[in-house]
């Protein structure tokens, strides 16, 4: 199993190259028909607005992220949520 990542609410691979390259060889070996979809910011868009199109990535048997602006705004993402958690309540006198 790959690691995950969160954008706009979509569950995505988060996989290096190398692994994207072992997955790939084990596609080739395997007898199922796999389904790998190239994720751009037009694609998750549209799935943010339809529940089709965002079940559909999220069931891809990989996603490949093309574009580094999706892995910005996964990382800014999680950046303010761990913010949020870790701030400390403000006491006032």
């Amino acid at each position: 199993m790959c690691d995950k990542i969160e954008v706009l609410g979509i569950r995505l691979d988060y996989l290096n190259v190398e692994q994207e390259m072992e997955r790939l060889a084990e596609f080739i070996e395997n007898d199922r028909l796999d389904s790998i979809g190239i994720i751009t910011m037009n694609t998750l868009l549209l799935a943010e607005k339809e529940p089709d199109w965002k079940r559909y990535l999220e069931n891809l048997d990989m996603s490949v992220i093309s574009e580094k602006e999706i892995l910005a705004c996964a990382f800014w993402e999680l950046i303010m949520m761990k913010k949020m958690i870790k701030l400390p309540k403000k006491k006032f006198l």
